[in-house]
This record gives C-alpha cells, structure tokens and sequence, in this order.
C-alpha cells in the first residue's frame, strides 16, 4: 500500500518543516524552498516497483532542488524521471532549462546540482539507480535536463506509461508493482 501525505493535514505554521522531513526521507533526499506556509499545499503518494521508487506529487508554493552538497553526499547515483501530469514546472539541470507540460518527461541526476518549481503542478518522479539502467553514462548524461514529450512518438509512449504507472499501478498489490519493475526498466 502506497505511502500517502498531505499537507493540508498539517498546521500551517508546521508544513514547511513538514515537508522538508518528508523529502529527506526519500531514498534520494531532496531540499526544499517554500513561498511561506500560506502558499504551500503539497500532496503526495510514494512507493516501490521492485528497486525503482515513485514519488507522486500535486501542489504549490515550493520549489525543490538538490544543492551541490547533496550532490556531492555518498549516495547511490541514481537518475530521476519526472513526468508532469498536470500545469507547469521549470526544470534546471546545469546549464539545461527546460519548461515542461503536461505530457514531458525530464531526466536528471542525483549526482550534479538541479532545482523544479513546484507551483500549480502534478508530476511523478520515479528514482532509478544508474546500474539498473544498463546504459553507458556518457548516454544517460546526454539526455539530463532535456524535456521529451508528446510531440515524439517514443516519448509519447514512455510519458503515457510513467503517468499511468504513478497513478494507477501504484495501488496495485506489492507482488504486482515488484513484477513492472523489469519492464518499465526495459522501456526506459
């Protein structure tokens, strides 16, 4: 059963901290900026597919980022994959900007400096250690920070399959989300 969090649960005067504890918790801790407790709504749904952890996020008033200290912390590298299922969020990987919709997907990594605004967006994110991959990283560095979407026929599929995956798999029975692990691996 998915992990679920909502801010709105939590005084106002408590969900930044609240959520910056959250994020800690991640298997790849992420920092946040917040636009103050009035602003900040954020709910979330986490869980596993096998190795591969998802975290669900809806929400405003926050930016999240990973600073170069995180960057640089012992930690298994691991890329993200975010798909934006709803508004807007701007994503800054190195001297990569890109704007995504509804539809995009962004690839960034653990290991270098990143930052998304996270205001009026849903998106999911899903964590996947290098290794797992099995790709060369100067080939998984290419793609970091740069938005593929709709638009491509491949990016299509992947962005319709990692929404579907965060918003409905995710409540499937553990021994049925372990077993889309292999898959979704084979795809990405």
């Amino acid at each position: 059963m998915p992990m679920t969090f909502d801010l709105d649960t939590i005084e106002a005067d408590q969900r930044e901290s609240a959520l910056r504890e959250l994020l800690s918790q991640n298997p790849v801790p992420i920092d946040v900026t917040t636009g103050g407790e009035n602003q900040l709504r954020v709910t979330t749904t986490a869980d596993f597919f096998g190795a591969l952890f998802m975290v669900s996020c809806n929400g405003r008033g926050a930016m999240v980022h990973r600073g170069e200290r995180r960057a640089t912390e012992d930690h298994q590298r691991t890329m993200m994959l975010s798909v934006v299922t709803s508004g807007n969020s701007v994503f800054r990987h190195n001297d990569t900007i890109s704007d995504a919709a509804r539809g995009d997907v962004v690839p960034y990594s653990s290991t270098l400096a990143y930052s998304a605004t996270f205001d009026g967006v849903a998106k999911h994110t899903f964590m996947i250690g290098y290794g797992a991959l099995g790709l060369p990283d100067q080939t998984l560095e290419a793609q970091l920070g740069r938005r593929f979407n709709r638009g491509h026929i491949l990016g299509g599929i992947v962005a319709r399959y990692l929404a579907d995956l965060g918003t409905h798999a995710v409540y499937l029975p553990d021994a049925e989300r372990h077993a889309l692990e292999q898959p979704t691996l084979e795809l990405l």
